[in-house]
């Protein structure tokens, strides 16, 4: 089975997925934020707004399922439509709720991709991009698709209300069959490199989402992906690497496979490892993400044991804030790594390819995800 029928499958395999999706109605005038500290490239630490406005869900969710451990719907609106005032209001809201003489760095963005044209149209994007600007915030962050990231005028556009802008792309990995079968992606490598030309061309940062924890993997092959993929972004000029450990959301592949029991979620060990084996030049602009929040809030996150959970979460906490490797040098070792040292150990009977064919070949919605 060649890639492309291999694509064809998870594609109908998460759109089966996502047909037990749940609206979680909220107030269409009031998007979702939540708040993390984060290093600038200065060193200094600032707490900034995570901004998802209620918008339609994202497109490739709409039109290829969606990525298989994306749980992203449920901070969209599935079965309503929010009108240019609802997204104005949201925009509103934003302002008097997270001030920008507190907070001058921001992530403001959509369900999806914020220059996609069906959740922003070009009309009202400038409107919200204008009131964020005349409200004083100085540096304007936000996440989309690349293929989103190659309408010049878009990016143009962006350049005319913030000095300082950045973008988060989901890069997942540099493998194609693992981004567009097991991540079930839906994009090219080629599209990355177009959008990084476009960005540098608009001076634009960009950084990359990696996931790790990737559905078919053993641990071994996750860890060594995620190694060549940070090693890719960076050559392919990503200012910043998040590491996004997989946790588990409704209504996707991964927490079908979890709760089968055919999908482990990754161990915080897992990303202390990838750390470790990172070239010291690059170590300290790769972050660890997705250990202790999300959005949405995770049925299940990615731990150790309940001995040295609450310790390691916080080196990991440190190291994102100081990029200092003692903090990951230094880390006691405990009793719960030897689990980790079993996964590392497992080797799979078969390729890739064949264990993904294996489990297409057998999929029903019924089969892998109603209880067992």
């Amino acid at each position: 089975m060649t890639e492309t029928m291999l694509f064809q499958k998870i594609v109908k395999a998460m759109q089966s997925i996502r047909q037990e999706m749940k609206q979680v109605h909220g107030d269409l005038n009031i998007p979702d934020i939540y708040f993390e500290e984060t290093r600038k490239d200065d060193g200094s630490h600032c707490l900034m707004p995570l901004v998802a406005l209620k918008t339609i869900p994202c497109g490739w969710l709409r039109a290829g399922g969606g990525c298989t451990m994306c749980g992203y719907q449920l901070v969209a609106s599935l079965d309503r439509i929010p009108t240019e005032k609802n997204i104005i209001k949201q925009t509103e809201y934003t302002i008097r709720t997270v001030p920008s003489k507190i907070y001058p760095l921001i992530t403001f963005s959509t369900a999806g991709s914020f220059l996609d044209t069906r959740e922003l149209s070009d009309e009202l994007r400038p409107k919200l991009l204008k009131m964020l600007a005349d409200s004083g915030y100085k540096e304007f962050n936000f996440e989309s698709r690349p293929e989103f990231l190659l309408n010049h005028e878009r990016l143009s556009q962006l350049k005319e209300y913030f000095d300082t802008v950045s973008v988060g792309m989901g890069l997942e990995s540099k493998n194609n069959l693992i981004r567009n079968v097991c991540v079930n992606k839906g994009t090219m490598l080629k599209t990355y490199e177009l959008a990084a030309e476009a960005l540098q061309k608009h001076n634009i940062y960009y950084d990359a989402y990696v996931l790790v924890g990737k559905p078919f993997l053993t641990a071994t092959e996750d860890i060594e992906d995620t190694l060549k993929t940070v090693q890719y972004a960076f050559d392919l000029g990503f200012g910043r690497i998040f590491l996004m450990l997989c946790n588990i959301q409704p209504s996707t592949l991964t927490y079908c496979l979890y709760k089968k029991g055919k999908f482990e979620i990754p161990m915080l060990w897992s990303a202390i490892e990838i750390i470790k084996r990172l070239p010291a030049k690059d170590r300290s602009r790769v972050y660890i993400k997705g250990f202790n929040r999300a959005v949405p809030m995770p049925m299940e996150l990615p731990q150790n044991c309940e001995k040295c959970n609450i310790q390691v979460m916080d080196k990991l906490i440190h190291w994102n804030l100081t990029g200092d490797f003692k903090h990951i040098e230094n880390l006691p070792i405990c009793n719960c790594i030897d689990q980790f040292k079993e996964r590392l150990a497992v080797i799979a009977d078969n390729p890739l390819k064949e264990r993904i064919e294996q489990f297409l070949d057998g999929f029903t919605p019924e089969s892998i995800c109603n209880e067992a």
